[in-house]
């Protein structure tokens, strides 16, 4: 789509929802697939989503633990991390791709679920004490952290952020409809 005009502000947000629905379709139900698309319609610009899970499984009438499942299956699609609620569920479940396919830091899971907070104000004594370990530790997970992983999923895909470890794996489909 490169000749889209370029005061269409919607564009991207359409781009990165039917990039992702196009990854996940084929895992999913039909049925599914409307969960699916209802949730990429309320991601925001980085790509979490802006509704509860709650809230979505209230309007579609589905359960709690199938909007889980679907959203599970968005996180996994390009760029990792899509749809989640939170950064840093968008940095947990990038952990766990990466965890698939090569050595991730033994505290890289832990640092990111229990000191979030401490790695953003770069506190690396306190997490040093919090996990039992010493600071050269703690500063060369963070640095995994920082090199592979984001925070705002949609920032490495179609912003002009600095390209993540991981963007050498993505692969451009073209879509079927132009």
């Amino acid at each position: 789509g490169e000749d889209l005009p370029e005061d269409n502000i919607s564009s991207t947000k359409e781009d990165l929802a039917t990039f992702v629905l196009q990854q996940v379709a084929s895992e999913l139900q039909i049925e599914d697939r409307k969960i699916a698309a209802f949730l990429l319609t309320h991601l925001d610009d980085d790509g979490l989503l802006t509704i509860s899970l709650y809230e979505a499984a209230r309007y579609l009438h589905v359960s709690m633990s199938k909007v889980l499942d679907i959203q599970r299956i968005i996180q996994r699609a390009e760029p990792y991390g899509v749809g989640s609620s939170t950064p840093q569920e968008a940095l947990l479940a990038q952990l766990g791709i990466l965890d698939e396919t090569q050595v991730v830091p033994e505290l890289a899971f832990r640092i990111v679920q229990e000191g979030m907070d401490e790695m953003t104000h770069r506190q690396y004594s306190e997490l040093a004490k919090q996990f039992n370990t010493n600071i050269q530790n703690i500063q060369q997970i963070v640095r995994f952290i920082i090199d592979n992983l984001n925070p705002y999923p949609a920032r490495s895909h179609w912003g002009d952020a600095r390209q993540p470890a991981m963007s050498n794996l993505q692969v451009y489909r073209q879509p079927d409809i132009i």
